[in-house]
């Protein structure tokens, strides 16, 4: 610390005058050298290089192996994916689980995250909250509603979330919620009901509707385009 200190209090001509002196001293040492002593540097500097390629060859292969690591295992009961330090092999015992489905207990050994291997070693009577048999996965995504925008998609929404949204410090910052969410029912078919009513024509005449935003106390407005056809097809 004190050395890069010195350093940093230095002008540009005593760094120069230091690096000339540094220079001349190496140079009187190198001419001052016997033929076994330049072998024996050079030898030296020859197994430090090689010693920094391997390093640098170790830590490369160390890399791509770490981010060729996926997230390609799937608990069987939650379907959750994992990564495979996230996963074990359970051996089933059926005097504490047997609410699991014939179709695993069939197998003895199954694959679990470390949250259902909990569960099934903590002795409960009733299956994992998140259990794929529970009916909690809302399935496919269907097309007409994948290729909404976002402004289309806040129509179409049934719960309207307010939460105040924060910014970290740094250049590289990322985003963040403060506090509550305050989340706000919205009846889509009342609003399909009067959409008709509040549009300035026949919406059979119409195909793109222009929705304007204006922030509170700010000078900003933003224009955003919304397609009557998906939005119906998606209602569909």
């Amino acid at each position: 610390m004190h050395n890069s200190q010195v350093r940093a209090d230095k002008t540009p001509e005593q760094r120069e005058a230091c690096l000339r002196a540094y220079r001349m001293h190496n140079s009187q040492v190198r001419s001052d050298e016997t033929p076994e002593q330049r072998e024996v540097r050079l030898s030296a500097v020859r197994m430090h290089r090689s010693q920094i390629r391997k390093a640098e060859k170790s830590q490369i292969e160390a890399f791509n192996k770490t981010i060729n690591i996926f997230c390609d295992k799937v608990c069987e009961i939650c379907t959750k994916r994992c990564y495979p330090n996230q996963v074990t092999n359970h051996k089933i015992n059926l005097s504490t689980a047997s609410y699991l489905p014939a179709e695993l207990t069939s197998k003895g050994t199954i694959l679990l995250c470390h949250r259902c291997k909990k569960h099934l070693t903590s002795k409960k009577t009733s299956g994992p909250t998140k259990a794929y048999w529970n009916n909690l996965d809302p399935g496919e995504v269907p097309d007409a509603i994948k290729q909404l925008t976002q402004p289309e998609q806040r129509l179409l929404s049934r719960i309207i979330p307010f939460v105040k949204i924060v910014k970290y410090d740094g250049l590289f910052g990322q985003y963040g919620f403060r506090g509550q969410a305050v989340l706000f029912a919205q009846d889509i078919f009342e609003f399909t009901e009067s959409l008709p009513n509040i549009l300035p024509r026949s919406p059979d005449s119409i195909i793109m509707v222009v929705i304007t935003e204006h922030l509170e106390n700010l000078n900003i407005s933003r224009e955003y385009n919304i397609s009557r056809p998906r939005v119906y097809e998606a209602l569909r």
